[in-house]
């Protein structure tokens, strides 16, 4: 009988033709598991929006569309300190369709469809990789649940531009797939244009990380593919080469603008420190076996993570079935596995980005530091998806070749399974019997000192599982026959793993009812006292006090309220923040930043803290000793004099005298001038001042009130001041009814009644109010006056303004190039050029003689070419698409029969 060729591609149609549905199935599951997860907490009012997502990306994204809906490119955000480039901010995911939910739905649920968007479509994509490797329905699942649900793509949810950037690698990982196995140039451009798109949109979804990671690992992959693929290596690199010119040009419009800004900023200064800043440590490995082995999250009575650097980061536990699928995957050779060749190169490309994880831990990172690009950003940990995708997938396709195939572990893949039994049981050897020993080995140190009683039982959990997976699959390696028993053992163990990691990285980090919206009622209080463009900050280091509060008041959330108060971390963005302006929240600030001295810089209007930074109990020991006084060296000095013009108690209380310990020389004519401060501001007298002694000898003074006196502070006579030494020397100490108080709390000498002026006390939460006059977002030479100013959304100006003789006006926002100023005056319109007002940052431009209008407005530099780049490339690759397709047509209704190849032993082994 004559043997007959099967078209290859035949064969792998005909075959997901009829085994699609379960992908599809496989597919569906993960998704409505995704869509649970996500949307029903944000339905219940707690979705997932916390940290990075919370501070930065929610408002950037929402401050972007509210420009957008007025009618402008969102190229400026004004309310990041003092200006930065919007587009310079990748993480704004300006030009990322999916960042556009964000004009057509509320930022919450913009960011949750959005979030369950990537997960569904990173999910599709590993299932895809996997088949196309030809790799089971069964197989697709293990690896797109383990590589979805658990490891870093969770541990990054924190970040939606790097999951959003993983998730169009991994497409683009399966696009280089399908184009190596096209016989022909024309086939082949399709899957090229796809790889364009898919990682166009990698570098439109904003983290540098994930693109420049990304690209590195698909540069890898693509070149472990020569030789590999159907047509011939020069059409394979052509296709490859196309694929990334129209990259290029299809996200030209976010990274052309953005690039030029690089070149300025604080990113382009950083040196070879702050690029390996950040790496997945070698002994953090150990973390891919024994996931809370350092802590965890804190969920699940799991105790706080106290190992080195940062759990988001490094978190990368996938269940330890994949892990040993997948090792012994990776060091078992394909074929004697009866896997695709083409596996190889998705190993070489994952052990690539492993290598490049662990940064200054390997000799590359001093030859990558002179990358272009590369060598300027920082957290060469996040290179770990690349590896983490490579281990899933092979992990699935390991899977069927034991429980479908049959096929025996072979004598490397036992010693990898028996080194993992190894390290195991190393591992809880050291654990129990020399603990100290193990966390030097780990680098880390135990929070607690000691072995805590969760910590040690989720370290004998892991470690029998370990034993347990190790053991059957060894077990069913050596086996002809099926076992199906232990599949039944092993999916639900694997199906366990991945719920308890996953979940307890996303439950963990949701926050309560209130605490990401700025309509709390806390919020509203504060926001209510403000006038128009004012803000506030908060002083509260141990969170106690107004836990709620401080939860709430994350830099931006004020953008919920509709007054966007972006000031949160961008990628590419300017770095010169020294001019702070216009802005309603201003984050915790430290002591010096509430200094009197530096007030009319950061431009406060609020101030809210918890009173217990202000006194503290005297604890019974009234009468024993003198009041000591605040940390004295702290106090604040403007112009060189002390501005210790009184104080406040941190709250109201009721007085009935005050015991001071005054700079040495101080008389009782002088005490004369005391007075306590009323909530409403009035002034109490003392009824009399006596000078006495503690029994220890210390002089004090006495104060008393003929009743007792509700008061919130006090104000000082000058002669009380120390001028000889700068500081005042001052300890005063309150009685009440309810007993003694010392006015001591490190915030006494800062916020004083020179410049605050106490509001209210509820809910545990101090408020004060400034009365320094405040830094305005217009300022003028002498002989000019600002008659008018708005600003709107985008940063566009308007000021109108008088001069006698040809003035300036300084504009505090950040200078950079590409603003312009035109300014109108007796019919004629001259544009502008403002210069850099040193040594800030702010920019200052001339206004003529007479009533003249300035309309100020920003161009982002290469915006336009990126636009016109970007059109061309999406009308090119459409038009030759669209000429391909219509040829491919007319060749097929020519000739219908395809082309014949020889069906070789790897394409049996595909599905």
């Amino acid at each position: 009988m004559a043997s007959r060729a099967i078209p290859r591609q035949a064969l792998a149609d005909s075959t997901f033709a009829s085994q699609g549905g379960s992908y599809l199935l496989v597919w569906s599951i993960l998704s409505a598991t995704i869509v649970i997860v996500m949307l029903v907490p944000a339905a219940l009012g707690h979705p997932l929006i916390f940290s990075d997502n919370l501070n930065q990306n929610v408002p950037l994204h929402y401050l972007a569309a509210k420009i957008e809906l007025s009618g402008r490119l969102p190229v400026w955000n004004t309310f990041s300190w003092s200006g930065t480039p919007l587009l310079a901010g990748f993480n704004v995911q300006t030009f990322f369709p999916l960042s556009w939910l964000f004009l057509i739905l509320s930022p919450t649920w913009a960011f949750s469809v959005m979030l369950v968007a990537e997960y569904s479509l990173a999910a599709g994509g590993i299932i895809l990789i996997t088949r196309q490797l030809g790799g089971s329905a069964t197989a697709s699942a293990i690896a797109a649940s383990s590589f979805t649900l658990s490891g870093v793509f969770v541990s990054q949810t924190v970040h939606l531009d790097m999951i959003s950037g993983i998730t169009a690698i991994i497409w683009s990982v399966f696009c280089i797939l399908k184009m190596s196995e096209q016989p022909d140039l024309r086939g082949g451009f399709m899957w090229s244009a796809a790889l364009a798109l898919s990682f166009a949109l990698c570098v439109t979804a904003g983290a540098p990380e994930a693109m420049l990671d990304g690209v590195l690992m698909i540069a890898v992959f693509s070149l472990a593919l020569v030789g590999k693929t159907r047509m011939p290596i020069p059409r394979f690199v052509l296709l490859l080469a196309i694929a990334g010119v129209l990259a290029l040009g299809l996200s030209a419009i976010q990274w052309i603008p953005g690039l030029d800004f690089q070149q300025i900023s604080n990113r382009s200064a950083g040196g070879y420190n702050f690029y390996i800043s950040g790496p997945f440590q070698p002994q953090s490995l150990i973390l891919l076996l024994f996931p809370f082995l350092e802590g965890g999250s804190g969920i699940f009575n799991q105790p706080a993570y106290f190992g080195p650097y940062n759990l988001g980061e490094i978190g990368s536990y996938v269940s330890i079935l994949v892990v040993s699928l997948g090792l012994v995957g990776l060091f078992t050779r394909s074929s004697s596995l009866s896997m695709d060749r083409r596996l190889n190169a998705l190993k070489a490309a994952g052990i690539a980005s492993l290598l490049l994880s662990l940064g200054a831990y390997t000799p590359l990172a001093l030859l990558m530091f002179h990358v272009p690009l590369y060598g300027h950003q920082r957290l060469p940990s996040r290179n770990f998806f690349g590896f983490e995708i490579m281990l899933c997938v092979i992990a699935g396709l390991t899977w069927d070749s034991f429980r479908l195939r049959r096929k025996r572990i072979s004598i490397t893949g036992r010693l990898v399974l028996l080194v993992l039994a190894g390290v195991t049981v190393a591992t809880e050897f050291m654990y129990f019997f020399n603990t100290r020993e193990l966390y030097q080995i780990l680098d880390v140190v135990p929070s607690n000192g000691h072995r805590s009683h969760p910590l040690t039982i989720y370290v004998i959990v892991a470690g029998v599982e370990i034993l347990l997976t190790v053991g059957l699959l060894l077990y069913d390696g050596v086996k002809e026959k099926s076992t199906d028993w232990i599949t039944w053992i092993l999916l639900p163990i694997f199906v366990a793993e991945v719920g308890l990691f996953g979940l307890s990285t996303l439950i963990s980090q949701i926050p309560g009812g209130n605490q990401y919206f700025a309509n709390s009622p806390s919020v509203r209080s504060q926001i209510a006292l403000l006038p128009q463009g004012g803000r506030f900050g908060s002083y509260n280091p141990q969170l106690f006090g107004f836990p709620n509060l401080a939860n709430v008041l994350s830099t931006d959330s004020n953008v919920y309220v509709g007054v966007p108060s972006v000031q949160g971390y961008s990628s590419l963005s300017l770095g010169n923040y020294n001019t702070l302006t216009d802005s309603h929240y201003l984050d915790q600030l430290g002591l010096p930043a509430v200094n009197s001295i530096l007030h009319n810089v950061y431009n406060l209007d609020l101030f809210n803290t918890s009173p217990l930074y202000f006194y503290q109990a005297n604890g019974g020991q009234l009468g024993q000793a003198a009041p000591q006084p605040p940390q004295a060296e702290l106090t604040p000095l403007q112009n060189g004099l002390p501005t210790y013009s009184g104080g406040y108690f941190g709250k109201p209380f009721e007085v009935d005298s005050i015991i001071l310990a005054p700079p040495t020389g101080t008389t009782t004519s002088c005490l004369s001038g005391f007075r306590l401060l009323g909530v409403s501001g009035e002034l109490t007298a003392p009824s009399s001042v006596a000078l006495g002694a503690t029994p220890n000898g210390d002089p004090v003074y006495t104060l008393n009130f003929s009743v007792p006196t509700s008061a919130v502070g006090y104000t000082l006579p000058r002669c009380l001041i120390n001028s000889a030494g700068g500081h005042p020397i001052l300890g005063i100490r309150i009685t009440t009814p309810a007993g003694a108080y010392e006015i001591n709390g490190v915030e006494a000498p800062f916020i004083t009644p020179q410049l605050w002026r106490f509001v209210s006390n509820s809910g545990g939460i101090s408020t004060f109010v400034s009365t320094n006059p405040k830094v305005k977002l217009f300022t003028a030479t002498q002989n000019t006056t600002i008659t008018a100013s708005s600003t709107d959304l985008s940063g566009r100006s308007v000021v109108a303004a008088t001069s006698v003789g040809i003035g300036s006006i300084v504009w505090n926002q950040n200078y950079a190039p590409g603003w312009y100023a035109l300014v109108e005056h007796s019919g004629v319109t001259k544009r502008e050029f403002p210069t850099q007002e040193l040594p800030w940052t702010t920019m200052r431009f001339q206004v003529p003689n007479g009533s003249s209008t300035v309309r100020i407005y920003y161009k982002a530099p290469g915006l336009r070419t990126g636009m016109l780049v970007t059109a061309v490339s999406a009308l090119v690759m459409l038009a030759a698409g669209y000429g391909l397709l219509r040829r491919r047509k007319g060749t097929a209704s020519k000739n219908w029969v395809p082309k014949h190849v020889s069906l070789d032993t790897s394409d049996l082994r595909r599905p």
